[in-house]
């Protein structure tokens, strides 16, 4: 929806105002209008914005067919919506979702400047980075490891590595469908239950964890021995194991 040059009503104009960070420009860019939240999130007062175009704020994060895309976007009449980081005065980053409206004259049609509304995501932003760090630190944990497993209390798999399914023979689709014993050798049948139960049995709100061994068969029925570190979560009430 494009935005044309009549004024909107006073009273849709304060809220918005008041959560979103807003700038007006012209065809070229340049910046006519900015709003306080505009500058108090960037650091600058309003008569250093006014007569600049958005340039100056540039974080170097975005590429130039970035900017390009949404330049031709806007200029066809089109609005544009994205995600853009902005440096601050102090040099600090900003992420601002963004959405831009090119203003069109209410008779012509024609693009008479651009209206930005942004609202600040910083803190997801760097919430999602730290996800993405913690998922990696995690992966290369569990892929550094002959094999790893999330059991719920059941003894039913949530998780499994690619190592694990490498070794057994068994792909990530079959052993979410299997619970642990349909791995346990014939006559080893129960033991890792019992060993299950022994921890989240335990009166303790900590984290128990412990060692010990188990044979186990592979798909092609093959049996090898299995060193198992299994940690219990209380209040995941889930099993963690690592094998060797």
């Amino acid at each position: 929806m494009t935005v044309c040059s009549k004024e909107l009503p006073i009273d849709m104009l304060y809220p918005l105002n008041e959560a979103a960070i807003i700038s007006k420009t012209d065809l070229n860019g340049v910046i006519t209008f900015v709003n306080e939240k505009f500058c108090h999130i960037l650091g600058y007062s309003e008569e250093e914005l006014l007569g600049k175009t958005h340039v100056f704020l540039n974080s170097h994060v975005h590429s130039t067919e970035f900017f390009q895309t949404m330049w031709e976007t806007i200029s066809r009449g089109e609005n544009w919506h994205g995600e853009i980081c902005n440096r601050s005065k102090s040099g600090q980053l900003y992420w601002l979702n963004t959405s831009i409206f090119p203003i069109l004259h209410k008779t012509t049609g024609q693009v008479q400047g651009y209206i930005g509304i942004r609202f600040d995501i910083t803190e997801k932003k760097r919430l999602e980075s730290e996800l993405r760090s913690q998922k990696m630190q995690y992966d290369s944990v569990i892929e550094s490891t002959d094999g790893f497993w999330q059991l719920n209390n059941e003894g039913h798999f949530i998780d499994v590595s690619e190592c694990y399914c490498r070794l057994s023979g068994y792909s990530e689709t079959e052993l979410l469908g299997m619970m642990i014993s349909d791995l346990e050798a014939s006559d080893h049948k129960g033991d890792l239950m019992y060993q299950i139960s022994t921890l989240s049995g335990a009166t303790s709100e900590a984290v128990n964890s412990k060692v010990f061994e188990s044979m186990h068969q592979r798909k092609d029925g093959t049996h090898w021995f299995v060193e198992i570190l299994i940690s219990y979560y209380p209040d995941h009430n889930n099993f963690y194991v690592f094998l060797r």
